[in-house]
């Protein structure tokens, strides 16, 4: 969910919040995870965007993070409607 808050990090985006409601959450992303890419494109502050772009509601993506405690991991996740 590209309203997520995100914060850059060294190396991918920060997660520092994840409202329970969002397709994020549902997919099992949480605060704390640092995101590392997204259908195999490199996440940052400045491609994240554009990454995000190029799906629609409905779509399912690959989401690399790094949990937490610094294990690497995919997910899932169902994109809904962008907010307005």
């Amino acid at each position: 969910d590209p309203s997520a808050p995100l914060v850059l990090d060294a190396q991918g985006l920060k997660i520092e919040s994840v409202s329970e409601t969002t397709p994020a959450f549902k997919g099992g992303l949480r605060p704390g995870m640092v995101i590392l890419n997204i259908n195999g494109k490199a996440v940052s502050s400045e491609t994240m965007r554009d990454i995000m772009k190029e799906f629609a509601a409905g779509d399912k993506i690959k989401v690399s993070v790094i949990l937490p405690e610094g294990e690497k991991k995919e997910f899932e996740v169902t994109l809904g409607e962008r907010p307005q």
